[in-house]
């Protein structure tokens, strides 16, 4: 049996005429474009890379920052150090202002020093709270261990006294089937000697 294809398919069952006018179809538009002359390529070409050179050359495409700043020629700036760790709490003296050896310039709070710094009240009280939040956490972690053990050792003895409960079951029916056998064995005796 000859199964016709797709082509002869549809020979058979359009006028030839629609056909060939489906297969002339176009499937989409044409579109003709104007012609680009060159002159206007080359002169958008000229144009592009003359602006370009032009802002390299004279444009400013750098980040300018205004910054101000003091320069001192002589005597210069001294850098003063705390023979202690705290925090400053108030300023004595004021930039540019004369001072004599001994004159408080700061005053520095070190009352609140730890081995890794200053630590301010609040920062403290917050720090306390968090402990004694992470405290009841971890006793709750505890409790909640102990309550989990409980339950898994009930479960455990329940388990096992389910697995004796079944050994003895399955201890009785293997003493039934030995009997039984026993009973077989005696029943196929007497009648094997009548």
């Amino acid at each position: 049996m000859h199964v016709p294809s797709q082509t002869e398919y549809f020979a058979m069952m359009y006028r030839k005429e629609a056909i060939a006018s489906r297969n002339q179809h176009w499937s989409g538009k044409a579109i003709l474009l104007a012609e680009v002359r060159p002159y206007r390529v080359v002169l958008f070409t000229v144009i592009f890379f003359g602006l370009f050179f032009a802002f390299i050359i004279f444009g400013s495409y750098t980040r300018r920052i205004n910054v101000s700043g003091e320069i001192i020629s002589s005597p210069r700036a001294i850098t003063v150090f705390s023979g202690q760790q705290g925090f400053v709490v108030s300023q004595k003296v004021h930039p540019g202002q004369a001072v004599k050896r001994g004159q408080p310039i700061y005053q520095i709070d070190v009352s609140r020093t730890t081995t890794s710094g200053v630590v301010s009240n609040k920062r403290r009280i917050n720090i306390q709270k968090q402990i004694a939040a992470i405290d009841q956490m971890a006793n709750k972690i505890r409790q909640n261990k102990q309550t989990t053990l409980d339950t898994i050792n009930r479960e455990k003895a329940s388990y096992e006294a389910a697995l004796q409960h079944s050994s003895d079951v399955l201890d009785t029916a293997q003493q039934g089937l030995r009997m039984m056998k026993k009973t077989w064995k005696t029943i196929a005796a007497t009648r094997g000697k009548d």
